[in-house]
């Protein structure tokens, strides 16, 4: 059907009176999305061992927020209470922040790293949504 319509118009715009003025047309599988990425990808870093969770690792409901040193902590969108605004966020130079590969919201005037903020890796696509949203302003201090 889309190939009729692409014919019909390449005859009404080059004014051709069949099909085999306007050129061949050839049809192309679209390519398939590898296994390993269906299945939530290889070297996920939030699949990795001795992950620490965020309602472990921080004070609930405290609007600041410093990871522990040395810790690799996961945050999925459980871990995040609905329209709450973290005035900062700390990743000391030993410590990790991980994303969970789920829809979720992260709202924050700050998120300072000095070590790693990551979310998925080259080998592993997210399929999330992940939103982070940053509510202060350039100039305003961490």
């Amino acid at each position: 059907m889309q190939l009729l319509a692409l014919l019909g118009l390449c005859a009404a715009v080059a004014g051709a009176a069949d099909k085999a003025s306007c050129g061949s047309f050839e049809f192309l599988e679209p390519p398939q999305p590898d296994p390993a990425e269906l299945a939530g990808g290889v070297d996920c870093p939030h699949h990795e061992a001795g992950l620490v969770e965020w309602g472990d690792a921080v004070v609930p409901g405290a609007d600041t927020v410093v990871l522990p040193n040395a810790t690799k902590v996961v945050v999925g969108a459980a871990s995040i209470p609905p329209g709450f605004v973290y005035r900062q966020i700390i990743v000391p130079a030993t410590s990790e922040l991980i994303f969970r590969d789920e829809a979720m919201a992260l709202t924050a005037n700050a998120i300072v790293v000095f070590g790693k903020l990551r979310m998925g890796s080259p080998a592993c696509r997210l399929r999330g949504p992940i939103e982070v949203t940053f509510t202060g302003q350039r100039d305003d201090p961490p």
